[in-house]
């Protein structure tokens, strides 16, 4: 079946061993490794384009392995790093939806979601793609600043509310729960401090769970 898999490829004279993935489908495939296992991504000649493309993605994240690097650069930003050299090179690639799915998108959804929507149909709307972009979706309305999403409930003497009947008033929402220590601490700080919010145009609601 036409799918992505883990090759493992191990140098028993050197007790050396190393992962790495390819994409399989009819065809014959030659794959040559590297000197040193680790440093390097196999060469692989084969009919693949989607072979074609992860070999030029991990060629781009195995030249940055090799650079200088600071010691707090971790794999994940390397891996970030890779993937907008390759998206730069390969803007219409139909594996970029599985290729961004390996990085660290959870740090800059929006960039990620405005590189997102610029895939080509065929990465977009494959199963990761699709997947993917529910993600992004979601996490970009968490970012700071965003859009709230709709928030209803019961006020302490029960009556039901919507936040949407709370317009030009802006809104601090709290979720905190006594049982945690830091959580009721923080809770603690912020009603002993809204006495300094000066504009009564703003709503606080606390939610206990």
């Amino acid at each position: 079946k036409p799918d992505y898999y883990t090759m493992v490829v191990s140098n028993l004279a050197d007790k050396e061993e190393a992962t790495f993935e390819l994409y399989l489908e009819p065809g014959r495939y030659t794959i040559e490794p590297g000197y040193i296992l680790t440093s390097a991504y196999p060469v692989i000649t084969s009919p693949s384009a989607i072979q074609d493309e992860l070999s030029s993605y991990y060629t781009i994240y195995y030249s940055l392995l090799g650079m200088p690097i600071d010691e707090s650069y971790g794999t994940v930003s390397l891996k970030n790093k890779a993937f907008m050299a390759f998206i730069k090179k390969y803007p219409l690639s139909v594996t970029a939806a599985h290729l961004m799915s390996k990085v660290d998108y959870s740090d800059d959804p929006v960039t990620f979601y405005n590189i997102f929507k610029k895939l080509s149909p065929i990465a977009r709307n494959s199963d990761e793609g699709v997947e993917l972009g529910h993600k992004l979706g979601r996490l970009v309305n968490l970012v700071p600043g965003g859009w709230a999403p709709a928030i209803s409930g019961a006020d302490p003497q029960g009556n039901p509310f919507k936040i949407s009947d709370y317009k030009k008033k802006l809104y601090l929402v709290e979720f905190w729960k006594a049982e945690n220590d830091m959580s009721r601490g923080n809770h603690s700080y912020l009603l002993s401090n809204l006495h300094l919010i000066t504009n009564r145009k703003i709503l606080a609601s606390s939610a206990y769970h």
